[in-house]
């Protein structure tokens, strides 16, 4: 019966959560995931079963502990289980909080299987789910947690980076500002798909209306997090297209954000090269002012100096530095004159 099949489920799941405790991890076997599997297959429209069984796939995912090679080959047919839960049961919370789980456990097994879940549909799953459960925390986190998987492959770009994609994520990032994993994960996603050369998924992100507010917002919130602060720093330097946008993101504190980032990060090679060419790509259209009372220009001459071996920190700082105005003081005894489009001067 669906009731036998369904605490079987929750007890596979269960037992598999505390033998993640025990010293000696232990074997996880092929019958386990055929027994969950054949269970979701016969009672299709049973919700709490397909959602214990969801959540059994998850918890026999993350166990520690070896797994038999046939696994694997049972887990691939098990993906377009979960979707099919998850297509079923629209509108059932739980189920879509332990499928949005499944598939991010199944992600993280190997680099192939993450490549079936995603091509399975289970992307248009997890964006649905984000839009339908806003308030559940835990559906949020493991659905970020897959997308962080899934945006490591350009293909998926396209699918995530829907107009609805971006509505979820975005979202996802104002309801749990407080959140500092789900906000490092959120900015993650957008600067990966930032990236892209997919005129409409570059578009989706300059367009809506409060994407680049909130990362900004995610900047200010967390300083010291340097992922965050890269992440930020990338997105603001692949958005900044047109003047506009330029002065958009400066009269949201963009460019006090990257002094800053600069400034707290000073150690981090990676955090200045992505502030470095954000501020490269904003220069052009600030007012002086605003590049002034932020020291911009004084810190970028402090991480090249501190950072003289790394060929991207100087590369990006020089191209940032002759994207100042004709003259410029940047500090109380140094100004920068630029004589030539091939030559600069700092006295």
């Amino acid at each position: 019966s669906a009731a036998v099949q369904e605490a079987s489920c929750y007890i596979i799941s269960f037992l598999r959560t505390k033998m993640d405790d025990d010293v000696i991890p232990t074997l996880r076997t092929s019958d386990e995931i055929v027994a969950i599997r054949n269970a979701m297959r016969v009672h299709q429209t049973h919700s709490s079963l397909q959602a214990a069984a969801c959540l059994a796939i998850r918890n026999f995912c993350a166990a520690r502990g070896n797994i038999e090679d046939k696994v694997v080959t049972v887990l691939f047919e098990s993906i377009n289980d979960v979707v099919k839960a998850s297509v079923t049961h629209p509108k059932s919370p739980i189920v879509q909080e332990n499928a949005c789980g499944a598939f991010w456990a199944l992600s993280t097994v190997s680099d192939h299987m993450a490549l079936s879940v995603a091509s399975s549909g289970a992307i248009e799953c997890i964006i649905e789910a984000m839009n339908e459960f806003p308030g559940l925390l835990s559906l949020q986190d493991d659905a970020c947690s897959t997308l962080v998987v899934l945006v490591a492959e350009e293909e998926n770009f396209e699918a995530i980076g829907t107009e609805r994609g971006f509505d979820a994520i975005i979202n996802c990032l104002g309801q749990y500002a407080s959140n500092m994993a789900i906000s490092e994960r959120v900015c993650s996603i957008v600067a990966a798909l930032s990236t892209t050369n997919l005129f409409e998924v570059k578009l989706a992100i300059i367009e809506h209306e409060i994407a680049v507010n909130r990362i900004i917002e995610c900047m200010y919130r967390y300083p010291q997090n340097s992922h965050i602060q890269m992440a930020g720093s990338e997105i603001i330097s692949l958005i900044s297209v047109d003047e506009y946008i330029m002065s958009d993101i400066a009269g949201l504190g963009g460019i006090d954000r990257l002094s800053t980032a600069m400034q707290q990060h000073l150690d981090n090679s990676l955090v200045q090269e992505k502030a470095c060419e954000a501020l490269k790509m904003l220069i052009p259209g600030v007012e002086n002012d605003i590049l002034m009372g932020n020291d911009v220009g004084k810190w970028i001459i402090v991480s090249m100096r501190r950072h003289k071996e790394n060929s991207k920190v100087q590369i990006q700082g020089i191209s940032a530095l002759f994207r100042f105005p004709l003259f410029i003081r940047i500090g109380p005894n140094v100004k920068i004159f630029v004589k030539s489009e091939t030559s600069l001067v700092i006295t």
